[in-house]
């Protein structure tokens, strides 16, 4: 059987990503979203930075072309929940003043959240990026929590 005879209007013309596989496999290296939005939110003084994923190695050995895609999707997942439990946070009501410096720190908060989110993205479009690294970037999923259940986040929920 040649070549020709084998395809047919049904034959996709580009093969699946083999990327799939990548999105779909649990990276133990990664403490799960609900650890590491907590560990953000109890800083006295917020501060997102780099070295605040510094610990958190995707794949064990040597980095892989994905692994930027990878470390930026956590890295997005954990400060976009950051920045969404910060905005859920409701005044008490009974102490004005109190809650208007919570108010205050809160929206300060946001902001810095939001500049990080700005900054990570920034900073991995600043090179050109295959459409398998913006797949992974964007769906792969990470586990919310320790327990063995289908909750899961990914950049796009």
């Amino acid at each position: 059987m040649d070549h020709e005879s084998s395809l047919s209007e049904s034959t996709p013309l580009l093969s699946p990503p083999s990327n799939a596989s990548l999105r779909e496999n649990h990276f133990p290296h990664f403490p799960p979203v609900a650890v590491a939005v907590q560990r953000i939110l109890e800083l006295e003084r917020l501060i997102v930075d780099e070295d605040l994923f510094a610990d958190s190695s995707p794949i064990q050995g040597p980095a892989n072309e994905y692994t930027v895609a990878i470390s930026t999707a956590y890295a997005l997942v954990i400060l976009l929940e950051a920045r969404k439990r910060k905005q859920t946070l409701i005044p008490t009501g009974y102490d004005i003043y109190k809650d208007w410096v919570s108010i205050t720190k809160v929206k300060t908060q946001e902001s810095l959240l939001e500049d990080a989110i700005t900054r990570r993205w920034t900073s991995f479009i600043s090179e050109y990026r295959s459409i398998v690294e913006l797949d992974i970037l964007f769906w792969t999923t990470f586990p919310y929590t320790n327990a063995i259940s289908k909750s899961q986040l990914r950049g796009i929920s």
